[in-house]
């Protein structure tokens, strides 16, 4: 049975640039791990302390936290699957309602992230710590797939 690697790139392909945008994200864009490995080394460890000062009681409830990744990872297939890839198709634009996600995107984690914190009230250091890294790479891979979908890098 013959693979189709036009259909398998349709799929693999927004999953392969959401994984750059992260490596880009951890490097901060080229200027180096350092950069990036104390901030965040200083957030997780705040994390990881505060949860485990979490109630017990409490605990179960903090799933919900799951909704500050998921945005970032979906800007990250968002620019993906709308990727302008001038060296290689034809040009095109995209529409214009395809950056809207992507710039509404840092607001709902932030706005998200504030909920959170007022809505876990014995979790709150938790939700700040880990909510300060996932606004951190909302925002980057809202730039890179704002840069991807328009095909203007700078």
């Amino acid at each position: 049975m013959p693979v189709d690697l036009a259909a398998m790139n349709t799929f693999l392909g927004p999953i392969r640039t959401t994984l750059w945008f992260a490596y880009q994200a951890i490097t901060v864009g080229g200027l180096g791990l350092v950069w990036f490995a104390v901030p965040f080394a200083i957030l997780l460890s705040l994390a990881v302390v505060s949860l485990v000062r979490v109630d017990k009681s409490q605990r179960s409830s903090l799933w919900v936290l799951l909704v500050l990744p998921a945005i970032w990872i979906f800007v990250g297939l968002w620019g993906g699957t709308f990727w302008v890839d001038w060296q290689h198709h034809p040009v095109h634009n995209n529409p214009s309602w395809v950056s809207y996600p992507i710039f509404v995107a840092p607001w709902l984690a932030i706005a998200a992230t504030i909920f959170l914190a007022l809505r876990l009230v014995g979790a709150r250091l938790l939700v700040s710590a880990f909510g300060l890294i996932n606004i951190y790479f909302t925002v980057f891979f809202s730039f890179m797939s704002g840069m991807a979908i328009t095909g203007d890098w700078l």
